[in-house]
């Protein structure tokens, strides 16, 4: 789910919501970036969110970027910690992560402010895997 275009406290609940019900039974991810243009209440609102994703037992949450750092820190003061809760500086440093550790089946959601940079984290993901040996002549690729 690649809604890394806009986000506010809102749009940023409803999303994890959404998350939860529609991965029940299945591993979830939350990729997460800043909520900009909040103002004073960034570090309250951002909080919040990290609280939100514990409470909903979202499997696996991935914070990026310095400006939703507190995000990151709630969460882990609300009980998530090791795998469950990481917090990565770029969205390169998020790449890596998820496609080393992504599986299928996953339902993964990304969301930030547009700026942040997740929704090409997110294209980027969807890509298929690079392969470093040509195709065999007459092969079909799917």
């Amino acid at each position: 789910i690649n809604d890394a275009y806009n986000a506010n406290p809102e749009s940023m609940r409803a999303a994890l919501r959404t998350l939860a019900d529609l991965g029940r039974g299945r591993r979830t991810w939350a990729v997460l970036g800043a909520m900009l243009e909040l103002g004073p209440d960034s570090i309250r609102e951002h909080t919040a969110v990290g609280t939100q994703v514990v409470r909903l037992n979202i499997s696996r949450l991935v914070v990026v970027g310095r400006e939703a750092r507190a995000l990151y820190v709630s969460a882990v003061q609300e009980g998530s910690w090791g795998d469950e809760c990481v917090f990565a500086e770029t969205a390169d440093d998020a790449y890596a992560l998820l496609n080393a550790e992504l599986e299928p089946g996953d339902l993964v959601l990304f969301k930030s402010s547009n700026s942040v940079g997740l929704r090409h984290l997110g294209d980027r993901i969807a890509l298929p895997p690079q392969t470093t040996e040509p195709a065999d002549e007459g092969s079909e690729l799917l």
